[in-house]
């Protein structure tokens, strides 16, 4: 389940400006859109996050499902390049700042509470190797823990194509009518303090060589939040944890991207 870049844009830069260019990337994807027309069946266009060697950025991204839509990707490569290179964007800065155009209530693509460490982040993804049956090749399978003292009422894995069916600012409750029509829509309910549960997420050892997210709607005291993890290329590269909280056992942790 890879992503593909198709760019960013030239509005300001990272990570000063992190709000104001995510902002500009939704209207760049609403340019991209009218001008190429909605993603091809089982992929979609939104916004990903990309590794640097001075940190993660965000871009326009197209994820895709199995085959790769590649003239739909050149398509929108061209779209964005032609729309970055016609708005002036600080223009565009000035005429708006001020007027809380930026909503941080509605824009679920800010960072808040960014968790450093597996000690202190309030949710994380754990991916442990298992060969579940004799003879069967080894896959990874995914688990949300809950590393908080607060029950999870209700939570909800929605995939990546999935994501231009969820209006900004929809609620749990507007979530679980989609998922009556949406089966591919996980629900989790009654998560326990420390506790966690077994997500909808297997992978081979080779779809690691691309990017993955994960994108979770939970309820928590009548508090709802979005939250979004992200598995950087080559994921399992990285250091094992011998022991992972709550699960007590070796494998891999995403830390959330962003949260609200």
């Amino acid at each position: 389940m890879p992503w593909e870049s198709i760019g960013s844009i030239s509005s300001g830069n990272m990570p000063h400006d992190e709000k104001w260019i995510v902002w500009g990337l939704h209207i760049a994807k609403k340019y991209v859109e009218l001008v190429c027309g909605k993603p091809p069946e089982g992929s979609s266009l939104d916004i990903m996050w990309e590794d640097s060697d001075l940190g993660n950025y965000p871009a326009l991204g197209v994820w895709f499902e199995f085959n790769k839509p590649s003239e739909y990707i050149n398509n929108c490569e061209d779209a964005l390049h032609v729309f970055d290179g016609s708005v002036s964007w600080s223009d565009l800065q000035s005429h708006i700042e001020g007027k809380n155009f930026i909503d941080k209530k509605k824009d679920h693509y800010i960072h808040t509470n960014k968790a450093t460490d597996v000690k202190n982040a309030e949710y994380f993804i754990a991916l442990c190797k298992e060969q579940r049956k004799q003879d069967s090749v080894p896959m990874y399978y995914g688990y949300f823990i809950n590393n908080t003292s607060i029950p999870i009422d209700i939570m909800m894995e929605i995939p990546a194509a999935m994501l231009d069916k969820v209006k900004h600012g929809s609620s749990v409750n507007d979530l679980i009518n989609i998922s009556l029509k949406e089966k591919s829509i996980n629900l989790y309910e009654n998560i326990p303090p420390r506790g966690y549960v077994e997500l909808n997420m297997i992978y081979f050892e080779w779809e690691f060589d691309f990017s993955n997210t994960c994108h979770l709607f939970l309820q928590t005291l009548k508090v709802e939040k979005h939250i979004n993890f992200r598995m950087k290329k080559y994921f399992i590269s990285q250091n094992k944890i011998d022991c992972i909280p709550t699960l007590n056992r070796d494998g891999y942790v995403c830390l959330p991207t962003f949260s609200n």
